[in-house]
């Protein structure tokens, strides 16, 4: 027989509708015999009564039905949810191409002659089961993995909110904690002035200045901590005004001269005749990053000169003020990442250089809210070039 040359490798359930007799049950054991379940219906009725019920893999639908046409029952089955996807053969004596045409319009997979063929048959109903079978496998795989991304989703926003809140915790800390650090630290300035001031003898004198200097240094400290905590909390806004960007300029120079020549390096200052001697910018945050480049030049040069250049660009309307020193330099490797806040040089804990690695992170951001951007030239153990490139506005915004 020729069934006992097929093999049985794909068992499921079919839902035979078949008005005639003989077909049916020639139809049912050629199927049977090859592994499959079926069930049966001589209508077209009957059949929508139980393909709820039967849930088949494989729906074998004769055209000629009594009452309802197998396209009729076929267009019912495909408005049913969870029979949608299931494949439908038509069967039928019908062998004109318009038949067929019509027969995969209303959603048939497939399409056999009468007589019933029984090995192509078997071989078209298990093509079609299996590649059913398949696709049940995979609109279950993706829905599991849909359910676990959806969860994962929803464990990373939870991670994501609770890690917001403990930045904002944290920041908020920060703020508190530099606001009341910088109480106290500010009349020990104040009164360390005083007191030397009213000193004559020398060695109290140096005692006073060491408290001053250490307590400066520690303000600075507090005051980088402060500005870092505003930006990781988003409150950072700028402030435009009419500024004397010229006598900010002077200012700052004179004052980096003079910690210049207390380490017994040079320091020049240089400004273009054609720079405007007033802006519109936030001249507060202009001066917090030209005071951390200089403060960096002048801290990582231990001989030789800092240079403060000052140009203006008259096409652009822009301002570049360029710090150069023959400090220690950066090496290739370290430069792109020496805006990353906390980092260091020289990072161990012994490093001859203190400081908090805030600065240049500081000013690559408030640069940039200025909108402009900066500029790194350095070589390991010969000096840095930190430029800084911002508009320069000669009208409010």
């Amino acid at each position: 027989m020729f069934l006992q040359m097929v093999a049985i490798s794909h068992i499921g359930k079919v839902l035979l509708v078949e008005d005639n007799i003989e077909t049916m049950r020639l139809v049912s054991d050629i199927l049977s015999e090859a592994g499959f379940k079926v069930f049966v219906a001589n209508s077209g009725e009957k059949a929508l009564l139980r393909v709820d019920k039967v849930q088949p893999d494989l729906i074998l639908l004769d055209i000629m039905l009594p009452g309802l046409s197998g396209y009729e029952v076929c267009v019912e089955l495909k408005k049913m949810p969870t029979l949608q996807a299931v494949p439908v053969i038509f069967s039928s004596a019908l062998g004109e191409a318009f038949d067929k045409v019509k027969a995969f319009e209303v959603g048939a997979v497939d399409y056999v002659t009468k007589p019933i063929q029984g090995i192509e048959l078997v071989e078209r109903v298990k093509t079609h089961v299996s590649l059913y079978r398949l696709r049940l496998q995979l609109e279950e795989t993706v829905a599991e993995r849909t359910a676990e991304l959806t969860q994962r989703n929803a464990e990373l926003h939870e991670a994501k909110e609770r890690a917001e809140a403990s930045n904002k915790a944290k920041s908020e800390f920060l703020s508190t904690v530099t606001h009341e650090l910088r109480t106290p630290l500010n009349p020990i300035i104040g009164f360390s002035e005083l007191i030397r001031d009213s000193l004559t003898d020398e060695e109290l004198i140096s005692y006073v200045n060491y408290i001053e200097t250490s307590a400066r240094h520690l303000l600075g400290l507090v005051n980088d901590i402060l500005e870092f905590s505003r930006f990781e909390f988003k409150e950072q806004q700028l402030t435009y005004s009419e500024v004397n960007v010229r006598e900010l300029l002077i200012e700052l120079s004179q004052a980096y001269k003079t910690r210049a020549e207390e380490k017994k390096i040079s320091f020049n200052f240089f400004i273009a005749e054609d720079t405007p001697e007033c802006a519109y910018t936030d001249g507060k945050r202009l001066r917090q990053i030209l005071d951390n480049l200089l403060n960096n030049a002048v801290k990582f040069t231990l001989q030789g000169e800092v240079i403060f250049i000052t140009e203006y660009n008259k096409e652009n309307s822009q301002i570049k003020c360029c710090v150069k020193d023959t400090g220690i330099g950066i090496s290739e490797d370290q430069k792109v990442n020496v805006f990353e806040k906390f980092y260091q040089v020289d990072s161990s804990m012994t490093r001859a250089f203190e400081g908090l690695g805030l600065g240049l992170s500081i000013v690559q951001r408030y640069v940039e809210l200025l909108g402009g951007r900066v500029i790194v030239e350095s070589v390991e153990g010969k000096g840095s070039s930190f430029c800084i490139e911002i508009p320069y506005l000669q009208q409010p915004l």
